[in-house]
């Protein structure tokens, strides 16, 4: 995997801003730019970048909801004032990259978040994705020297962050939590809105309202499987309003841990598990070169599992770790493969796509 690049790719020339060529020190100052109306907003970057230094807990949110983090809504993407087309875009994370992708091409995305080969469905073996530069946070430190035009973010990140690009002048879409299929439609509502990519959002939204109902024609409620996760310091297990529920549900397959009333992600220990005894363990694949992931190590050498019907039937449904992380709209792919997985274990004839 590719190390994290500090700089991004500068000296280009883009709709949106020009490069300062005042001297200082013999050299262009870095955040120097001019605006669209010629005002020059170096000092406001400065400024953003300064506040950076204070803790993230004394930020306030520009917009406040019940758990304290921020949101936007499908309203006020369509009442965002963006800069058409995005010419430097920037997501903050693998799924938020996953949605970009859909709509722009990778050179009109400045920079990709570090998890882009792990957790990002987009075709890393493309140069085109590959020799992009990298980032690993989300701070206002480490976005502004690409100087983005639109920033694709989500409710659960840094909301102080946030509130400092809209501050300077960046557009931030902010998604909500994908936990419904109804959220998921909405995030790609939302980004191709902020895109201005109508054509290509409604062909989009057809496509995953098709392959929901393709997967809806075969009922696979009689099979109980649990998603589990344990790096060696105790398991989890996703519960209802997880990603991780929904790609189950849209595979028509049940829950056991919404079964037993358990809500996000929940500690789960040994006996616990041994009680639900699902009919399927879904894991994630490795995230490197090993053979198999933490996870299927743990529950296949851990002697007190050994009698589980999953374990023991070696009743595994293993997506790939970009898959099996995501929050994108790749989720379908996910619950497909799910599906995939389920039906020629259970000896069903795969559904056909209509």
């Amino acid at each position: 995997m590719r190390g994290s690049r500090a700089r991004p790719r500068g000296g280009r020339d883009h709709a949106r801003t020009r490069r300062g060529k005042i001297p200082w020190f013999g050299v262009s100052p870095p955040f120097l730019a001019f605006g669209p109306n010629g005002s020059i907003r170096w000092l406001g970057i400065l400024s953003g970048l300064l506040a950076g230094c204070a803790p993230e807990a004394n930020d306030t949110p520009s917009k406040s909801v019940g758990d304290g983090s921020t949101a936007i809504t499908e309203t006020e993407v369509r009442e965002t004032p963006v800069p058409f087309p995005a010419q430097r875009a920037l997501a903050s994370s693998a799924a938020g990259l996953d949605f970009l992708a859909e709509f722009l091409p990778a050179s009109r995305v400045v920079a990709v978040p570090v998890t882009l080969e792990t957790y990002s469905n987009v075709a890393v073996e493309s140069s085109d994705w590959a020799d992009h530069s990298r980032f690993s946070d989300y701070t206002a430190e480490a976005v502004l020297p690409f100087d983005p035009d639109l920033v694709l973010t989500h409710d659960w990140q840094k909301p102080g962050t946030t509130s400092r690009l809209r501050d300077l002048g960046i557009t931030v879409v902010k998604l909500p939590d994908v936990s419904s299929f109804d959220d998921l439609l909405k995030c790609v509502d939302m980004v191709g809105t902020a895109l201005g990519e109508s054509d290509k959002k409604q062909e989009l939204l057809e496509d995953l309202r098709d392959r929901r109902r393709t997967l809806e024609s075969t009922d696979r409620s009689d099979v109980r499987v649990l998603s589990y996760t344990n790096y060696g310091s105790g398991g989890w297990a996703a519960g209802e309003g997880t990603s991780a529920n929904l790609m189950i549900e849209l595979a028509r397959l049940t829950n056991v841990a919404v079964e037993a009333g358990l809500k996000q992600h929940a500690r789960i220990d040994l006996e616990r598990l041994l009680i639900l005894d699902p009919d399927f363990l879904l894991v994630s694949g490795p995230t490197d070169e090993s053979e198999h992931s933490p996870t299927y190590q743990y529950l296949t050498n851990e002697a007190a599992l050994q009698t589980l019907r999953a374990i023991r039937e070696h009743r595994f449904l293993i997506l790939p770790a970009r898959l099996f992380n995501t929050s994108s709209h790749h989720l379908i792919a996910g619950a497909e493969e799910l599906a995939r997985q389920a039906d020629a274990f259970e000896g069903r004839s795969p559904p056909r796509s209509r």
